[in-house]
């Protein structure tokens, strides 16, 4: 389940945290003031601890030290965008975006991962229109970015599949690329073998 480590409550087999590869000291404070909903002690609790988006970038030393403090069993994930979803066009999930000027759209938490990976692809971006994490779109914002990505003479907006279940129900004016988040991670026979001592 996820986000249910918090979740005492809820009956568990193993309790997997990831943690962002591209984390600073800063990030590593409590809410309001960082991004941790407990204090990092607690991480003790999980089972093991995978630093993902290590493709991205590469995690700092602060990072490194605390995860080899807990003693937890530590794994690595990659991550790469892949085309899902076209609308406007023909449904061509080997659309190649190479050199396309695209205008990104997006209310995801970690919009700066977002910005590396579509880069990975060789567009060119010329604006992006970030909203808070969870955003509910309306016709009114949508129209407002399809207005931005046209007067910048973007050839497509590119979303995540996140924001595109908001957004499939409001009517679609300009071309548009669904993009999905595909995660792999590098120590598979580790991950197996999580696995295999809880499943019966």
């Amino acid at each position: 389940m996820d986000d249910a480590f918090q979740h005492r409550a809820i009956e568990r087999d193993l309790d997997l945290v990831l943690v962002n590869g591209g984390d600073k000291a800063i990030d590593h404070k409590l809410l309001p003031y960082g991004f941790l909903r407990e204090p990092w002690l607690n991480i003790t609790r999980a089972d093991a601890v995978i630093i993902t988006k290590t493709n991205l970038r590469s995690p700092r030393p602060f990072l490194i030290r605390k995860i080899r403090e807990t003693s937890l069993t530590v794994l690595h994930s990659k991550s790469k965008i892949a085309v899902s979803k076209m609308y406007q066009e023909r449904n061509d999930k080997d659309l190649e975006l190479m050199d396309k000027d695209v205008f990104l759209l997006s209310g995801i938490g970690d919009t700066k991962s977002f910005h590396r990976a579509i880069e990975q692809l060789g567009c060119k971006m010329l604006g992006h229109k970030s909203f808070p994490d969870h955003f509910t779109y309306t016709q009114t914002v949508l129209n407002e970015v399809e207005g931005r990505a046209s007067r910048s003479h973007a050839d497509y907006i590119i979303t995540t599949e996140k924001d595109w279940v908001k957004l499939e129900g409001l009517k679609i004016n300009f071309p548009m690329v669904v993009v999905d988040l595909i995660i792999t991670i590098q120590q598979e026979n580790q991950l197996d073998a999580l696995l295999g001592s809880v499943i019966k």
